[in-house]
């Protein structure tokens, strides 16, 4: 039997599009319920682990990445949005929900 190597998932190809393809979920999400960079950046593990649970995403690691990746997303969706506001897609179709999540101790329960 040949050898095995350790190998860090994390740094793998396929790590990168996992990631990639979760950071797109949850900044689709976070941006049509109105949520800021801001309050994705502040928001503590539980509310991201909440968060990523309730858009099907299995929840990044609180030191991973992904959460930077949301941010950074968030932010060239706010841009594309100012720049073409008559387009339906710049439409932040649940922002009415926005409470529920930038307070979470008062939001809807965990999933």
């Amino acid at each position: 039997m040949p050898p095995t190597r350790d190998v860090d998932y994390s740094r793998t190809a396929h790590a990168d599009t996992n990631r990639a393809e979760k950071a797109r979920t949850l900044a689709h999400w976070c941006w049509h319920h109105a949520i800021p960079t801001g309050d994705v950046q502040g928001w503590d593990p539980p509310t991201r682990r909440r968060v990523a649970r309730t858009t099907g995403v299995n929840p990044p690691n609180r030191l991973s990445p992904t959460w930077d990746l949301v941010a950074s997303l968030l932010d060239q969706m706010d841009g594309w949005a100012t720049r073409h506001p008559d387009d339906p897609r710049a439409q932040q179709r649940h922002a009415d929900e926005r409470p529920d999540w930038t307070h979470p101790k008062e939001g809807p329960p965990l999933p």
